[in-house]
């Protein structure tokens, strides 16, 4: 496995249909070395600490199988969207069971 980025998203406020919410959905590759802990990397914004984050869903690894998945479906559900998300950790030759 090749690690090809590591991405971490900023606080940031966005519209909903009907209300305003922050979110740290955006991610965007960094060039300094960052410290994974056990509930993810500090400078990575995780605002709904309910359904995100944790130590279960403190990193996410997509690899290049993987990611062309969740590319495709996400493409489908929200095509102006997905331009904007990244994953944290993107990886080439990554698979699940590695």
């Amino acid at each position: 496995m090749k690690l090809l980025s590591i991405n971490i998203g900023k606080k940031r406020t966005q519209q909903r249909k009907d209300y305003v919410e922050e979110t740290g959905i955006y991610k965007e590759p960094v060039n300094e070395p960052v410290e994974i802990k056990s509930l993810g990397i500090d400078q990575d914004v995780i605002c709904d600490t309910k359904n995100h984050g944790g130590p279960d869903q403190a990193v996410y690894i997509y690899g290049g199988a993987d990611y062309a998945i969740v590319w495709n479906v996400a493409t489908a559900k929200a095509p102006d969207l997905v331009a904007k998300l990244k994953p944290i950790v993107t990886a080439a030759d990554a698979t699940r069971d590695k």
